[in-house]
């Protein structure tokens, strides 16, 4: 008797001891409570608040002086800016008339004949020029959009842009309509010939197509 007594005293014991050890691991595993639906609202708004003070307007001082270095660095940058189109556009208008020449240089060696590319100061055209009213074949300096001798095909003719011309051509065949640069089927110049320069500008500069007595053409 007094043994089953001890037994149930010690298993009591040890059940209590358990049940502790229980109740003590969940109360360390309990999930925190969830805020409610107010209360994060609440936490919201404040963090927004919170980040509303730290911020800082700009004064009317500040704004002023910014537009003031604005407003210098563009009247520094404006005109460098305009100079440097203005040099661009006059490049390319000479490297087009160049494109003009090596083209008529090209077609003067396939067609095996002279090809005479002409330019009209007055009115900045130029172009091909292959024969003149009455005189097939002898250049009149006035450029043409057909060969007599191909007649299935058509040339372009150009014209300088606006604000570029002419300003000089020296060493160029003198016509009645113009000026003009001959090519023999060699795709030289003639050796009567000497070199000749063409010379845009657009009223602050000036660039020079030039063509050898070989026929090459640069722009400088």
């Amino acid at each position: 008797m007094t043994f089953t007594c001890v037994s149930l005293c010690l298993h009591k014991r040890r059940d209590r001891r358990v049940a502790s050890s229980v109740n003590a691991l969940f109360r360390w595993f309990r999930p925190l409570p969830l805020p409610r639906q107010n209360e994060s609202r609440e936490l919201i708004n404040g963090a927004a608040d919170g980040a509303r003070c730290g911020e800082r307007g700009n004064s009317i001082v500040e704004v002023v002086a910014i537009c003031i270095i604005i407003a210098t660095v563009s009247a520094f940058a404006l005109p460098s800016i305009a100079n440097s189109i203005r040099a661009y556009n006059l490049r390319s208008a000479a490297e087009l008339i160049a494109e003009r020449l090596s083209g008529g240089r090209a077609l003067a060696m396939n067609r095996n004949k002279n090809v005479t590319v002409s330019f009209v100061p007055a009115t900045g055209d130029y172009g091909y020029d292959f024969s003149s009213p009455g005189t097939p074949g002898v250049p009149d300096g006035t450029p043409d959009i057909a060969d007599p001798d191909a007649p299935d095909m058509s040339f372009p003719v150009s014209t300088l842009p606006s604000g570029i011309s002419i300003s000089s051509v020296t060493g160029a065949v003198d016509l009645p309509g113009g000026e003009g640069v001959t090519y023999t089927s060699r795709g030289e110049q003639p050796i009567a010939a000497s070199q000749v320069d063409i010379t845009l500008s657009d009223g602050r500069g000036t660039t020079t197509v030039t063509v050898n007595l070989r026929g090459q053409v640069s722009v400088h």
